[in-house]
């Protein structure tokens, strides 16, 4: 996988139901998995620091004319995605006891997965899509 995936920090949102419930599966096996394989008194807590591409068969990238098409793949099957700016940026937050937080960076931009090109333009065609000006920029911010 390429760093320039890796590097980046975003909000990754999935539209369609059966990939977020592929996803979820993956992940709680691979936690369920490194969770039975700890060794007594390991200090490392749940999935904390496990990235969505490294599970078992997604990949993320990059259309080849570098605009703002992506592709998402999972299970050998690939959805487009927009990648999109946020209209402000997010902090982001991390705690170890849940009384202290600190900042770990923040966010300013979000992957949108659909279930295919035809569902992408439906949705980015829509009235109240995009600013005129700002068309880059994700219309709503972080609400559903």
């Amino acid at each position: 996988m390429s760093d320039r995936i890796k590097d980046r920090v975003l909000i990754l949102r999935i539209k369609p139901e059966h990939l977020q419930t592929t996803l979820r599966e993956k992940m709680k096996s691979i936690s369920r998995s490194s969770g039975s394989s700890k060794q007594k008194g390991s200090s490392s807590a749940g999935n904390s620091g496990m990235d969505i591409l490294d599970l078992p068969d997604v990949k993320c990238a990059a259309s080849a004319d570098n605009s703002t098409l992506w592709y998402f793949s999972c299970d050998n099957k690939e959805y487009p995605a927009r990648l999109t700016n946020l209209p402000l940026p997010v902090e982001l937050h991390k705690t170890v006891d849940h009384a202290k937080y600190f900042k770990s960076t923040d966010v300013g931009q979000i992957l949108i997965v659909y279930e295919d090109m035809k569902t992408m333009d439906a949705e980015e065609g829509a009235a109240n899509y995009s600013h005129d000006a700002y068309h880059s920029y994700y219309h709503s911010g972080l609400t559903p």
